[in-house]
């Protein structure tokens, strides 16, 4: 899978934390006797192993306002929301973590 498609585990727990809970296909995993995260199927673990919801960018697009745009550079990539307001860009190397940055303060400004 591509790295670039999918949350980083510390994007992914920041959506956890931000009480953000997202039904997706794949999820963090720790696999204890092995001492790390995976990223894997949703129906191969269970919910008593706390996986951590592993939105791929599709999924995380779904949640976002219409006007969302990404953009891509040499090395990092930008999300933001177009307005007549301030824009707030959001970027990171991995686009979907820049695109969990901008859900993340999508869902705090509708507080």
């Amino acid at each position: 899978m591509n790295p670039d498609n999918v949350g980083s585990l510390p994007a992914c727990q920041a959506l956890v934390k931000a009480r953000i809970m997202m039904e997706t296909e794949k999820v963090w995993y720790y696999d204890s006797p092995s001492d790390s995260w995976d990223i894997i199927s949703y129906d191969d673990c269970c919910e008593e192993d706390n996986p951590v919801p592993a939105p791929l960018m599709s999924e995380l697009w779904r949640e976002l306002p219409i006007n969302t745009r990404l953009q891509k550079g040499d090395t990092e990539s930008w999300a933001w929301i177009e307005s007549d307001e301030e824009e707030v860009p959001f970027h990171n190397d991995n686009p979907c973590d820049a695109l969990v940055a901008l859900l993340i303060w999508v869902k705090g400004e509708k507080k």
